[in-house]
């Protein structure tokens, strides 16, 4: 028997960016949704192609005889994940505006808490990521979400606009916000590219125009990690995409990037040595810190080919 909602909060509205290769992960959420004690009242999936959504019909009439409007979108291009963000804050109609990734499922209390402390006075709200291991994955003996969850967007901290991590996974804003404030289109998850860290970027931002961003502990989602993302090869990809976007989306620059890298080190020794985590992280810690300086090294070389380029043109037409 499904329990009805605690409560639908109509002054949300949820943004959910997707691509159609994910259907069954926004079908999953949807579903999950659905039986939620507290729902948005308004829940937006924003597509950068024509999905073919149809097969939700179903989804969208059982939506409605819970008290919410649930929409497919479709942006007129193709689109990164920031841009699909702020197609959705354009459609949306709620005073306040959640964002979660296709393959998060919320836990109980997960919007009451965003509720809570937006209508404390908060402009912008992150929660917490924890792992949700699906399929044949476990946690495995060298796992630890504290140094290793950057690469699979678990965890979550904020600390200053220089370093910061609130995932868009588990996001919430005042709309309000949205009129001088939103995610650069040019960063974000697309088929052709990886590059991430708009949130950092937007949350960058948000802290130079004083916007006031909170952390959020009790405010929790849980983000699926399968057998793949726990592949030494999956780690090392992702930390090389880390650091290109650490350069690309935040300009990170040599001195940056290294106090970063010390940082992070420093962080490993001190969670193994005073936390008594797992020693068998460690090593693979430090291993995917070279790689994110790696993927460094080659945005910034990149940066520098098309600088060289742009200045050759330039020769050529004068």
């Amino acid at each position: 028997m499904i329990k009805k909602p605690l409560e639908v909060c109509y002054d949300f509205s949820l943004v959910i960016p997707t691509i159609k290769e994910r259907r069954r992960e926004i079908h999953d959420l949807l579903r999950h949704l659905l039986h939620a004690r507290e729902k948005p009242a308004e829940v937006l999936v924003v597509t950068d192609v024509n999905n073919g959504l149809s097969f939700f019909d179903e989804m969208r009439r059982r939506y409605s005889e819970e008290g919410v409007r649930l929409k497919f979108l479709t942006t007129p291009e193709q689109s990164s994940s920031g841009g699909m963000r702020n197609f959705g804050i354009l459609n949306a109609s709620g005073q306040y505006v959640l964002f979660l990734d296709d393959d998060v499922l919320p836990a109980n209390g997960w919007l009451l808490e965003m509720r809570k402390i937006l209508e404390q006075g908060a402009d912008i709200v992150g929660g917490v990521s924890e792992p949700l291991f699906v399929g044949k994955a476990t946690s495995p003996s060298w796992w630890d979400d504290a140094l290793l969850g950057v690469y699979v967007a678990v965890g979550n901290r904020y600390i200053s606009s220089a370093e910061s991590a609130l995932w868009s996974n588990n996001f919430a804003i005042r709309k309000a916000v949205s009129k001088t404030l939103l995610f650069k289109e040019t960063l974000g998850f697309r088929r052709d590219r990886k590059i991430f860290c708009e949130d950092s970027e937007f949350i960058k931002r948000a802290v130079q125009q004083r916007f006031k961003v909170v952390l959020s502990q009790r405010s929790i989602v849980y983000h699926k990690v399968s057998d793949e993302r726990l592949t030494l090869e999956y780690l090392k990809t992702r930390a090389l995409q880390e650091g290109a976007s650490l350069k690309t989306a935040l300009g990170y620059d040599e001195r940056m990037i290294l106090l970063g890298l010390i940082r992070q080190l420093l962080r490993g020794f001190y969670f193994v040595l005073m936390r008594r985590r797992s020693i068998l992280a460690l090593p693979i810690h430090l291993l995917l810190l070279l790689y994110v300086g790696l993927g460094w090294l080659k945005a910034t070389a990149y940066d520098q080919t098309r600088s060289c380029k742009q200045i050759d043109q330039l020769d050529t037409t004068e």
